[in-house]
């Protein structure tokens, strides 16, 4: 009996990781571009050429999204140092689909968020810090948010 229980426990975190990624990667490849992603997406671009445009927020996710851009995508120069302007440059000039890129530039931060889910998992069923039940419902909480 305690074997099965753990066992549900175990597909229960596995259906929650699959969900978040699974309604993430949908989000992310059926939205278009929202508020200042275009400023958002330019930084990320001008990471490439260290400019480090938008400076105000933490650059640790800007990298791993130019890193992603830079592997996946076109490359394309621009000079501006405005960072609206840059971002509409980029995606005006570009020969990639915009959909495309977007879904590269969003994938690190869904990669990077989907690893709270692990965290949890991890604090609950191995470390045994978290309760399973409380574990469970803030992965509940975490992944339909």
């Amino acid at each position: 009996m305690n074997l099965w229980k753990q066992f549900r426990k175990n597909i229960i975190w596995l259906f929650l990781g699959l969900s978040f990624l699974g309604l993430n990667i949908f989000l992310a490849t059926n939205r278009s571009i929202i508020g200042d992603e275009t400023a958002h997406l330019s930084a990320s671009h001008s990471y490439q050429d260290n400019d480090g445009l938008n400076q105000e927020h933490p650059t640790l996710l800007k990298t791993l999204s130019s890193l992603s851009l830079r592997t996946f995508t076109s490359y394309v120069k621009s000079d501006s140092a405005d960072q609206w302007q840059r971002g509409i440059e980029y995606l005006t000039q570009t020969p990639d689909d915009i959909g495309y890129i977007l879904l590269v530039a969003r994938s690190p931060y869904i990669l990077f968020n989907f690893l709270l889910l692990p965290l949890l998992f991890y604090f609950s069923r191995i470390r045994k810090i978290l309760s399973d039940k409380v574990a469970i419902i803030l992965g509940f909480i975490y992944t339909f948010s």
